[in-house]
């Protein structure tokens, strides 16, 4: 009888424990992968493709400036 059990507890230890052992490595490589991208970004950005793009509340503007009328319109 404890043969029979080591044979089946064998294989189904083998199915539950590797893949669970795969993807905890698979998750430490992502992690450290973005980290690395994230320091990298952070140390060295890119050329700024956005340089003339401003988020219009940091700017002071609130939006819908485009849409004022523009006071030399009446003069």
């Amino acid at each position: 009888m404890a043969i029979v059990t080591t044979v089946i507890m064998i294989p189904l230890t083998l199915i539950i424990v590797v893949p669970g052992v795969i993807l905890e490595i698979l998750e430490i490589v992502v992690l450290v992968a973005i980290s690395l991208l994230t320091f990298s970004l952070v140390l060295d950005p890119p050329s700024p493709i956005f340089k003339d793009f401003k988020v219009p509340l940091f700017n002071g503007d609130l939006g819908g400036s485009h849409l004022r009328v523009k006071p030399e319109v009446f003069s």
